[in-house]
């Protein structure tokens, strides 16, 4: 997004990705410098409602680019940047997403739930950048409802 730089704070937004397997990531990338490094947040909406275990574990999922894809998070960190879900969600549905940032952690809520979904330590020392929606593989998705925040939230 043009003129918008991030620091710490509040992210919220609504998110639909599809329910095709391995064609649908979408989420919100943040603390951007340049097309190839950011820190995302993300969704594999074929997974919702998966009934494979490791498969519903990588419904909401953090990277760190260009060190920390998702191929090298799940093998130096197995399950400790990705999670499923703690609701149920139509994989084609709207999904209410808000993401607070500190310094210190990342965590992602969903679907209005008080519970995060995800909650991880931020790998890269990067405190404001550059924001936008994000989808991955060559996926599309729709967005709407931007609000960001930069209130650190209080915990």
């Amino acid at each position: 997004m043009k003129n918008v730089n991030f620091s710490f704070g509040t992210i919220e937004f609504d998110l639909k990705g599809k329910n095709v397997p391995q064609a649908s990531f979408v989420g919100f990338a943040y603390h951007g410098l340049n097309d190839s490094t950011f820190d995302a947040i993300y969704f594999r909406p074929f997974n919702f409602r998966s009934t494979n275990k490791n498969s519903k574990n990588h419904c909401v999922e953090y990277i760190s680019m260009p060190k920390y894809d998702w191929f090298n998070l799940r093998h130096l960190f197995k399950d400790e940047f990705e999670s499923g879900l703690n609701v149920m969600i139509d994989p084609d549905s709207w999904i209410h997403t808000k993401i607070e940032i500190t310094e210190k952690s990342v965590s992602v809520f969903v679907a209005g739930n008080p519970t995060p979904t995800l909650v991880v330590k931020p790998l890269n020392k990067i405190d404001k950048g550059r924001v936008g929606f994000w989808v991955g593989n060559g996926s599309d998705g729709s967005f709407s409802n931007l609000t960001i925040d930069e209130t650190v939230p209080v915990k």
